[in-house]
């Protein structure tokens, strides 16, 4: 099973900035995000993902599909 990391306010505050960040780029008042956030009781749950599969060839362009 793959790591899962869950993490409630007020430990999730900063990596909340750093996903936004990362997804959406800077945003215009940090303070006030931080702050919804709190009042929205957000949390944050990060899976590692160290393998998927097996892939489907169904509906695949071959194109897209390796045999190995």
């Amino acid at each position: 099973m793959a790591p899962v990391e869950a993490r409630a306010l007020p430990d999730a505050l900063e990596p909340l900035v750093e996903y936004f960040g990362a997804i959406s780029g800077q945003h215009s008042d940090w303070d006030a995000y931080r702050a919804a956030m709190q009042r929205q009781g957000k949390a944050l749950v990060r899976v590692s993902v160290e393998r998927w599969g097996p892939v489907s060839r169904g509906g695949f362009p071959a194109r897209l599909v390796s045999d190995s």
